[in-house]
């Protein structure tokens, strides 16, 4: 069965659900995902379910049929709670096997999310998840030790390369099940875009102050030098942010034009005033953005 979605398209997909003693088996087969933007090759969801526990295996090949992601463990109903393990062994991202301890653990429930020992982990890269304390209310910490951004973008990229870089820093979210609050401070290093090199990206972001979203990006190295300030609005969605560009290379940043900016010269300087909400933006610089062909502009000319 072949099946069209907006712009996706799943090619031979078979779900197969079967009954064996008290088990329910089950396999989602797709032969390939296309869309614009993304391409997944081979793809299988497969396992099984049986007291009150749902085994699962992902795996998806790469255009040759060799293994290129897999992912397994079990979602578990415990006590009105729901917990998500993942499989020890062969436990593969990108080709590469990655380590978790046995006991790794996320669960869900009313009370809020408790993790333990999800500390994934390949010669020097990681992305640990855990609570402060065994409350399932404690705050929730995120941590990134230079973890390679195509580990997870070469699993949707189509053509070339999405994104690519060192992410490092920390996230950490508390009130999950009220109010949530959370606190970033990342670092990217070498960020690139559809193989575009940006620099190196900073960013903070907080909600302390209620409704409203700060943030603070930077753009550094290739030649830039850039920040972007200000506060989001989450409950009326109005933007109020300044960009200050000291200087900011068009090359660096032509893969985010998505292919309205080719083979850009020169840069760009000056300060931008960015207000409304998104919508409002949409509209007014979408036309622009589909000109195209920019090539040398400064801000006071392209603004």
């Amino acid at each position: 069965m072949s099946l069209k979605y907006l712009d996706y398209d799943l090619t031979n997909l078979n779900i197969d659900v079967t009954t064996v003693g008290d088990a329910i088996e089950y396999a989602i087969i797709i032969e390939d995902v296309d869309s614009p933007q993304l391409q997944l090759f081979h793809t299988e969801i497969t396992g099984k379910i049986t007291d009150n526990v749902i085994f699962y295996e992902l795996q998806i090949d790469d255009s040759k049929g060799e293994p290129h992601y897999r992912i397994a463990g079990d979602l578990e109903a415990v006590e009105g709670n729901q917990r998500i393990s993942l499989e020890v062994e062969n436990l593969l991202l990108n080709y590469d096997k990655w380590q978790i301890p046995d006991n790794n653990s996320i669960t869900f429930g009313p009370g809020g999310i408790q993790a333990t020992n999800f500390n994934l982990s390949h010669q020097g890269n990681a992305i640990r998840i855990n609570s402060t304390t065994d409350d399932p209310s404690s705050p929730l910490e995120v941590e990134f030790e230079s973890f390679q951004l195509e580990t997870i973008s070469a699993m949707i990229s189509k053509d070339t390369l999405l994104a690519a870089g060192a992410l490092n820093g920390q996230v950490v979210i508390e009130d999950l099940t009220a109010a949530p609050q959370y606190e970033a401070d990342l670092n990217i290093s070498n960020f690139s875009f559809k193989q575009d090199t940006v620099g190196d990206v900073g960013i903070k972001v907080n909600n302390e102050t209620v409704n409203s979203l700060q943030a603070v990006v930077t753009i550094t190295g290739q030649g830039n030098d850039a920040e972007l300030a200000g506060n989001y609005n989450t409950e009326t969605g109005a933007l109020d942010f300044l960009f200050d560009l000291e200087r900011l290379e068009i090359e660096s940043i032509q893969g985010f034009s998505m292919g309205s900016i080719n083979d850009g010269t020169g840069y760009l300087s000056g300060d931008l005033k960015i207000e409304g909400t998104m919508g409002e933006l949409s509209s007014y610089w979408g036309p622009v953005i589909s000109r195209g062909g920019l090539q040398g502009y400064h801000s006071q000319q392209l603004f």
